[in-house]
């Protein structure tokens, strides 16, 4: 790495891995709201007709996107702490 300083080195290296993270996060809560909207009603427990207690609704979608805005804030603090003597040029 001839003429590249260690701190823009490790910033890049930092921010690949990141956004590969950032990416499986976001596809990940992507397909959690598909599958929510997709799954439809749920089947009905019996073929008799019997028709046990209703079960419990799915998620609504403030709550799994709060909640992927939490999982994201989290993983941003975890990443910002766990790279944070790498911010004064240190290295590993």
């Amino acid at each position: 790495m001839q003429g590249l300083p260690a701190r823009t080195a490790a910033s890049a290296g930092r921010a690949g891995s990141g956004a590969v993270v950032l990416a499986g996060v976001v596809t990940g809560l992507l397909a959690a709201v598909v599958a929510r909207f997709a799954s439809g009603p749920p089947l009905p427990y019996f073929a008799d007709g019997w028709h046990p207690p209703a079960p419990p609704e799915p998620l609504p979608p403030l709550t799994l996107l709060a909640t992927g805005a939490v999982v994201l804030l989290l993983l941003a603090l975890v990443w910002r702490v766990a790279t944070a003597g790498d911010a004064e040029g240190k290295t590993r």
